[in-house]
């Protein structure tokens, strides 16, 4: 092929979807579509392409996709003549695959990432084109998945990147270089702290303090969210235990829950087991659930959230109306409140929706006897909208920065000390 001066394509597909039909339709549903997916593949594909699966002994026969519990493919493009041609096949097989699958009774709909490298420019051996094929599907994975990428020398760079972002995470935790900031919840009708919610961040000992935002994704990938969540809520019941002692305490402290962490085996008893160490009184605390949490239906997590609810625990819905959460979702769980994400509250008056969503949320929580929290207040014109609107409870700048929990302390008894 190099004297002929073609190249060659290696596209890395890994199915979107996949694993939530076998996990609720069952692997032999999982397996039917694997066959309709070898199907369509079939008629986009052209006879000379070579489809196979990664890690099998022996190469299948050309076509040959099916197989039990897979979800991952390779499609060798042979003699071509620029990168152009595999682009087109990436097209057609996102194409083929876009159309539900009807699979006996269910009708099921996957996507694929495709990922793309180049011989001889990405590699000149069948192990590093995997490779780099494989790291750009994670690539269109990261870009919202059901697309496709090319492999660039960047990706392979920013993989060693968030291998190495991963191992600091670890080491952090070991080294204890995670803490907790509180940024206060504000009643405004009386400028009471009815409140605090719990923030990660990570003194790290080269990039300084870092907000969430610069590593929580990479957390959450690599599964270190588990025991990085555990800490955090083992952290927070801990000073919130202590302020309770000491009699400052806020009437809540809010903390943050990731779906991985929720999702552990006896997580619900794990809370109450610290809040018990702790000697927090489990109505003080407040977990904050993310919308695709509530959108998930599992019956055993409304189970376990309910079994918490009944202990006194609270629960609090964030980050409210970006998602695509509805009432019928709300009612299955046991949410208190909601938290109006600070995209609406920065755009009250610049963008007249993000004023008719904010409206039209705290309507709807009256009619439903929810508390409603809105976040990221900054300015007293903010605060005044919302107040009028019927949101009394806010926090964000305007009151106070995330702080340090000496400073909370400090603020929190200042506040005990001000005449009522």
């Amino acid at each position: 092929m190099a004297r002929e001066r073609r190249k060659l394509a290696l596209l890395f597909l890994d199915l979107d979807g996949f694993k939530r039909i076998n996990d609720t339709l069952g692997h032999g549903t999982g397996d039917l579509v694997l066959r309709e997916v070898a199907l369509r593949l079939k008629e986009k594909l052209r006879v000379s392409d070579i489809v196979s699966r990664p890690g099998a002994e022996d190469p299948p026969p050309p076509l040959h996709l099916a197989r039990l519990g897979g979800d991952e493919f390779v499609i060798a493009l042979p003699s071509l003549d620029d990168a152009r041609a595999a682009i087109q096949i990436a097209q057609r097989v996102r194409s083929a695959l876009a159309r539900p699958f009807q699979v006996e009774d269910a009708e099921v709909s996957i996507g694929a990432s495709i990922g793309i490298a180049m011989y001889p420019e990405d590699g000149t051996d069948a192990a590093t084109l995997l490779k780099h094929a494989d790291t750009a599907m994670y690539h269109a994975k990261e870009r919202g998945r059901n697309n496709w990428q090319m492999y660039s020398q960047a990706l392979t760079d920013q993989a060693v990147e968030r291998l190495k972002l991963e191992n600091d995470i670890r080491k952090g935790l070991e080294r204890g270089e995670f803490v907790l900031h509180y940024q206060p919840i504000v009643d405004t009708t009386d400028s009471r702290i009815t409140g605090v919610e719990a923030l990660l961040r990570w003194r790290h000992p080269e990039r300084g303090l870092l907000e969430p935002s610069a590593f929580i994704l990479a957390a959450e990938e690599s599964g270190l969210i588990v025991p990085l969540g555990r800490w955090v809520l083992e952290a927070a019941c801990a000073q919130a235990g202590a302020w309770q002692r000491a009699g400052i305490a806020p009437a809540r402290i809010a903390v943050n829950l990731s779906g991985r962490q929720l999702r552990m085996p006896d997580f619900s008893r794990g809370v109450m087991d610290l809040v018990t160490r702790h000697g927090l009184d489990p109505g003080r605390l407040v977990l904050e659930l993310t919308e695709g949490l509530v959108m998930d239906g599992d019956p055993a997590l409304a189970a376990e959230l309910h079994w918490l609810g009944a202990a006194g625990v609270h629960f609090a819905l964030d980050d409210f109306g970006i998602g695509y959460s509805s009432i019928a979702h709300l009612k299955r769980l046991p949410i208190g409140s909601l938290k109006i994400d600070r995209s609406f509250v920065h755009g009250l008056f610049d963008n007249p929706n993000d004023a008719g969503i904010t409206t039209a949320i705290l309507a709807m929580a009256r009619h439903l006897g929810l508390e409603v929290v809105a976040e990221g207040v900054e300015t007293a014109a903010e605060r005044d909208f919302l107040r009028e609107a019927g949101c009394r409870t806010m926090q964000g700048y305007l009151f106070a920065p995330p702080l340090p929990a000496a400073e909370m302390e400090a603020l929190l008894r200042d506040a005990l000390r001000e005449p009522a």
